[in-house]
């Protein structure tokens, strides 16, 4: 038998898959990413119609999607009628100097729409169309963040319920004078779990502190 065929390959080494940490703030919920298709493609807040996504009111039912853009939109039209007004007052004033026949007076016909700025009846995703609950702050449907500011809140609140406390702080809280008055005040709010047993050691430095003074007053 040659030495080729007694040669063995040697597989290369697997990598040694890591344990997940099971950190809260790993959910989807808690940290949500907009998981639309068609980046030029939202959907209307009231009725979940489709729409660009710069538009400014849904076609559908006239809900404002962008309140300050349709400020602005309304101003240039009332601007517009403005100047077809005066316009159309020189056009008669000279007609009347020149004597020309009168002409009709052709205007800009306006429709009146049902303008909404307020969300009534059913609450759609802006990102996914999907209905959701009125005041929802992510979309259960696509994990779009509806409200930035509530989303934060609620890590926050996550993180503070989640908090450990650290060995060193409790050494210090017990050897160091006022540092675990320190921890109590920096997290008695939020974090009770880590203030409370730094307020405890705290307490004993100062007791023993306390002990350590008499004893050398009344023996000093």
């Amino acid at each position: 038998m040659s030495d080729f065929q007694n040669m063995q390959f040697q597989q290369a080494p697997q990598p040694v898959p890591t344990q997940q940490q099971n950190d809260p703030l790993s959910d989807p919920v808690m940290q949500p990413k907009p998981l639309s298709t068609n980046s030029n493609v939202m959907y209307c807040r009231d009725c979940g119609s489709p729409m660009p996504k710069n538009a400014v009111v849904c076609v559908n039912c006239n809900y404002v999607m962008n309140p300050q853009a349709f400020r602005q939109t309304q101003m240039s039209i009332h601007e517009q009628q403005q100047q077809q007004e005066t316009a159309m007052k020189i056009r008669r004033f000279l007609r009347v100097i020149t004597g020309a026949p009168p002409e009709p007076d052709y205007s800009q016909p306006i429709t009146p729409r049902n303008y909404r700025f307020q969300t009534i009846g059913a609450v759609h995703c802006t990102n996914c169309g999907n209905e959701i609950q009125d005041g929802a702050s992510v979309c259960v449907n696509c994990q779009y963040v509806l409200n930035p500011e509530a989303v934060r809140r609620a890590q926050m609140l996550v993180r503070d319920r989640t908090a450990k406390l650290d060995r060193k702080d409790l050494i210090k809280s017990l050897i160091v004078p006022f540092y675990g008055r320190k921890m109590w005040r920096q997290n008695k709010d939020r974090r009770m779990q880590i203030a409370k047993p730094c307020h405890i050691a705290g307490m004993i430095n100062s007791g023993i502190i306390g002990i350590i003074i008499l004893l050398l007053i009344i023996f000093g």
